[in-house]
């Protein structure tokens, strides 16, 4: 499956439901949920793993350079420098595919490692992970009915999983893994 991201500002759509701490400011809408990132784990790459008690000292699947800027991309380059990086990907989806592979850990967002039945969770969510979840549109097209009526449509089916999306959900498996060192504790 194949996700393309509209570009609001060069009116190629007119709502857009992005991840963002900061929509842009010529955008305007509202913040629908927190979206929390947690570290999932395949059974087979936990049972494979030996004797690693640490976040630093397991093998990871990494946002490649497309995704750099991202909190997840920010926080690894920070937290685990000289983590094992067993390969790198473009989308999370693709990441997710290789850690539910037994290639690594990943830092997903809750709402799709938690609903990944070949993942476990084996850290908390993180909070210097979480960003905001955002419906916006242009300033200009917040009045007309069929935009209302997909906002309050689009916001109404988020509060249904509002849990999922904020990491309320999430289970930690048996095999939990402690980042103290990561934080010099």
């Amino acid at each position: 499956m194949l996700f393309r991201s509209f570009n609001l500002t060069k009116r190629e759509a007119d709502v857009a439901i992005r991840p963002a701490n900061d929509p842009p400011e010529t955008l305007i809408g509202r913040r629908i949920a927190k979206v929390a990132f947690a570290v999932y784990g395949s059974p087979a790459y936990l049972a494979s793993r030996g004797e690693a008690r640490h976040l630093a000292h397991c093998r990871w699947v990494a946002p490649d350079e497309g995704l750099s800027g991202t909190a997840v991309a920010r926080w690894m380059r920070a937290q685990l420098p000289q983590a094992e990086i067993t390969l790198t990907a473009d989308s999370l989806m693709a990441l997710r595919q290789a850690a539910q592979a037994g290639l690594g850990l990943v830092a997903l967002p809750c709402y799709l490692g938690d609903t990944s039945p070949d993942l476990v969770c084996v850290h908390p969510p993180i909070p210097e992970l979480e960003t905001a979840l955002w419906i916006l549109t242009h300033a200009d097209l917040r009045h007309t009915a069929r935009i209302r009526a997909f906002t309050e449509f689009a916001g109404d089916a988020f509060a249904q999983r509002h849990s999922l999306l904020e990491g309320a959900e999430t289970r930690l498996h048996a095999h939990t893994l402690s980042s103290a060192r990561l934080r010099g504790v």
